[in-house]
């Protein structure tokens, strides 16, 4: 028997309702059956209830095309039928909305250069209807020629030529009508006709946001008055590869006349503007902008809050008032203000007296709001992370700078931070100098391990010892009970029980005696000496001086009483147990006191606190003795005060270097004005030698004439004596004018 196979039943899908937005210049409405492998049939038919009959292609296909159709609803039919005479009816609705029509241009501005004259417009991308009404016409022409000069060849179809132009603007439409006039199409075109001598774009920038910081984040280029001969074909706007590369242009602003730029960083941006006219002809300007840090960055807040996507203004009315809360006890009229947020988790606020209008200091804010974090935290209802000054205040105790994003000090060279001064105090530091702090740290060291070797040493002896003394405490003799036998005391365990025995000094009915060394004491130690240190009279007993509470010592270790002779007044007095600065001597019992401490004390009682005799203030006798100075107290007790003592001998030491330096360069100079002045002397008292030389040779070659001779001789010596007034008078010249000092040329040369 052969059984039929079943066909699996036919599944047609198409899309229903199918929605277009005019104008559209041809619509597809799709369909497909399932199993796809089946061979089908398709047939569209329309059912003629739209507003207008549309064209329709491809009825016998899946895919069919509809086209010339208006605003409005349309509903196809489709049946699919396979070999099997199978068949499916499906409906597909199309709903159209908008204009059917819509004019279009290829370029919306042309350009001409002169003496060329006219120009091509192509409207053939224009989305049209059958028998749709199209018209080219002049709108405007800057009034420069007559509008029927101008001549357009095709002014009804789509793609036209415009001829007999010149140099000027001119504007042109494109019209589409519909054939029942319900729908109008417009679109314009600009011919710019240039002529041949015109020059590059001449560029205009102007800075529109006069201050550009971090939080005011925006930067406003205009170059709106930029000016061309030929017309701006293209606007372009860059950033230098010098700037940061944090920042970028919005709205697609790099490619218009002004340009906005955010997402800005501190530091130094350059943007460049590149300019191109119709001619192809590019003009280039560069402008620098500079951005700041926050403004005021000295009296902010910083609140770091775990990340949100965004922060709900009443989240943040909610936690500005809490923080006011909090800092109410501080200061009654203090009011909180919000500067900006960094980013999403960085708040920045600031403190103000809204009676005075003076800013309140940042550091004493943060640190009483650091106290309270916690109740901070519970109260607005945020996850506060930290709170804390802006920027580092903390000067570094001057041996460094403070990094303003860590708030840690970065020290000099032989400087590092004090841990217990951050860890206790919060406040970053460079107070230890690394050598010092190595040479303290290392003798720390020495000294921690020789204290634990003292302490390991005493406790080994002290267990010697306590081993030594339990060694010593032997029992030589024992006690035999008479009813055990004499083997019976033989274990160790019985022999320390008797020995225990014995050294309680318990006596019991025995016939042996025990040894000498069995009467010490517990520890196996005899008592060598028993003496109280310090005794006191019988007088110091009488309810006068017990109701009082004072006690005094009147003998020292050795019995000797230290009041019977005024020997100093270390150990005089007795009721303050200090020197005294005022002292008075009682005659009663010849000790010193205190003069206002006994006077207050014979107020009370007239009588001598250390004997009890009757004593008024008149009998005391005033001692004169020189004052003791007080010693002075140290100063250098901590290592930061003894790095300073060493800094100041060291600074001492540098002083005195350079005073002894400039006393040798002066030194210097005057001896090097010494010696010049001595060789201008030599040299003139060598001219002279010279010249008293020649006139004695001059002297000698002369005839032997009397009368000539002394005629000669006459006016030798007065020859002489000119020649010696002259080298006087030069010699004092020349020592006149080395007494005046060293010229600038041999100071030079010196």
């Amino acid at each position: 028997m052969i059984k039929a196979t079943s066909v699996p039943p036919l599944v047609v899908k198409v899309i229903s309702p199918v929605s277009v937005r005019l104008p559209q210049t041809i619509i597809k409405l799709e369909a497909s059956v399932e199993p796809s492998s089946r061979h089908v049939t398709y047939r569209w038919t329309y059912k003629n209830d739209g507003p207008v009959m549309p064209l329709i292609e491809n009825m016998n296909t899946s895919d069919l095309l509809i086209s010339n159709i208006r605003a409005g609803t349309y509903s196809f039919q489709l049946d699919v039928m396979d070999n099997s005479d199978n068949q499916q009816t499906k409906t597909v609705q199309l709903i159209a909305a908008g204009d059917p029509i819509e004019a279009r241009v290829t370029s919306r501005r042309e350009v001409v250069f002169w003496p060329s004259n006219d120009v091509l417009l192509d409207g053939t991308s224009s989305i049209i209807e059958q028998q749709t009404h199209i018209s080219w016409t002049l709108l405007s022409n800057d009034h420069k020629l007559d509008a029927n000069t101008i001549e357009i060849i095709s002014p009804h179809s789509l793609k036209t030529r415009i001829s007999n132009l010149r140099i000027g603007q001119y504007k042109f439409q494109l019209a589409l009508v519909t054939k029942d006039e319900r729908y109008t199409s417009k679109t314009d075109v600009l011919v710019i006709v240039y002529s041949q001598n015109g020059q590059p774009p001449k560029i205009s920038i102007n800075l529109e946001t006069k201050s550009v910081n971090i939080l005011n984040n925006l930067i406003i280029l205009n170059a709106s008055k930029t000016t061309a001969d030929y017309g701006i074909a293209k606007w372009q706007w860059t950033k230098s590869p010098l700037c940061p590369a944090i920042g970028h242009f919005i709205n697609n602003s790099s490619s218009s006349p002004i340009a906005y730029v955010t997402n800005l960083i501190e530091g130094q941006y350059i943007f460049i503007l590149q300019v191109l006219d119709d001619r192809q002809q590019m003009s280039e300007m560069n402008i620098t902008v500079n951005v700041n840090g926050v403004p005021d960055a000295e009296n902010l807040i910083e609140l770091v809050f775990s990340s949100k996507s965004y922060l709900h203004q009443q989240t943040l009315d909610n936690l500005l008032a809490q923080i006011r809360v909090f800092l109410i006890d501080l200061l009654p009229n203090i009011h909180i203000n919000m500067v900006g947020m960094l980013n999403e988790n960085i708040l920045l606020v600031k403190g103000k007296d809204f009676k005075t209008d003076l800013i309140i200091s940042p550091k004493i804010l943060a640190n009483h709001l650091q106290d309270k974090l916690k109740s901070l935290r519970s109260a607005s209802n945020m996850n506060i992370m930290s709170i804390d000054t802006y920027l580092c205040l903390s000067d570094c105790s001057n041996h460094g700078k403070c990094n303003h994003k860590t708030k840690r000090c970065i020290c000099h060279n032989y400087y590092m931070e004090n841990w217990f001064k951050y860890i206790l105090q919060r406040e970053p530091n460079c107070d230890f100098v690394i050598h010092y702090f190595v040479i303290i740290t290392s003798i720390s060291s020495i000294f921690s391990l020789i204290f634990c070797w003292f302490c390991t040493c005493c406790c080994l002896r002290w267990r010697r010892r306590r081993n030594l003394l339990e060694r010593r405490k032997r029992i030589r003799y024992q006690l035999l009970d008479e009813n055990d036998d004499e083997g019976a005391y033989d274990s160790t365990e019985k022999k320390k029980e008797k020995s225990r025995f014995f050294t309680k000094n318990k006596t019991n009915k025995s016939n042996i005696v025990i040894s000498a060394s069995d009467q010490s004491d517990e520890n196996g130690e005899q008592t060598l000496y028993d003496k109280p240190l310090l005794t006191a009279k019988a007088s110091m007993n009488s309810p006068n001086l017990r109701n009082r509470g004072l006690t005094v010592a009147v003998q020292d270790s050795n019995g000797i009483p230290v009041c019977d002779n005024v020997q100093s007044q270390k150990s005089s007095e007795h009721v303050s147990n200090e020197v005294p600065e005022q002292p008075v001597l009682s005659p009663v019992s010849g000790c010193i006191f205190e003069k206002r401490l006994i006077v207050k004390y014979l107020h009370e009682s007239p009588i001598d606190p250390v004997n009890g005799q009757p004593l008024i203030e008149e009998q005391l006798i005033d001692v004169k003795v020189t004052p003791l100075g007080k010693p002075k107290p140290p100063s250098a007790t901590s290592i930061p005060a003894i790095l300073k003592t060493l800094q100041d001998e060291w600074d001492g030491c540098m002083l005195h270097s350079f005073t002894l330096r400039q006393q040798l360069q002066t030194a210097r100079q005057e001896l090097s004005h010494v010696m010049y002045q001595h060789d201008a002397a030599c040299r003139v008292i060598a001219r002279l030698n010279k010249e008293v030389t020649a006139a004695r040779e001059a002297l000698a070659t002369l005839k032997p004439q009397a009368g000539i001779a002394q005629a000669s001789h006459y006016a030798n010596e007065q020859s002489m004596q000119t020649a010696h007034q002259g080298a006087i008078a030069d010699l004092s010249q020349t020592s006149l004018t080395t007494a005046e000092g060293m010229t600038d040329e041999i100071i030079q040369k010196v």
